[in-house]
């Protein structure tokens, strides 16, 4: 794995296994607690940004490539409020799309 830094950085490297043993541990459930909350408030600005600068169709499209048998798994209400539209409006993406 190579990681590259656009600004001066120091960085740990640490195994699986003493991931998993820091995570038994007081600091190490802060720790991923912290993470998993930034990496919450992260997909939600990324959201909140794909809903103000691209379209319904846009947003579909990634969604497709990105998970392409989401729409077998998940019912079509829930996509679309995903998306921020009606069921009818991601029914008509969908056909002509097709």
């Amino acid at each position: 794995m190579q990681v590259v830094a656009i600004e001066k950085s120091e960085m740990v490297k640490i195994s699986r296994d003493d991931f998993y043993k820091l995570a038994q541990t007081p600091m190490g459930q802060i720790i991923n607690q912290i993470s998993a909350e930034s990496l919450f408030v992260e997909k939600q600005q990324q959201q909140q940004i794909e809903l103000l600068t691209k379209t319904a169709e846009e947003r579909y499209w990634i969604l497709s490539e990105k998970y392409p048998n989401i729409y077998q798994r998940v019912a079509q209400k829930h996509i679309a409020s995903y998306f921020g539209i009606t069921p009818q409006s991601l029914s008509r993406i969908r056909k002509s799309t097709k």
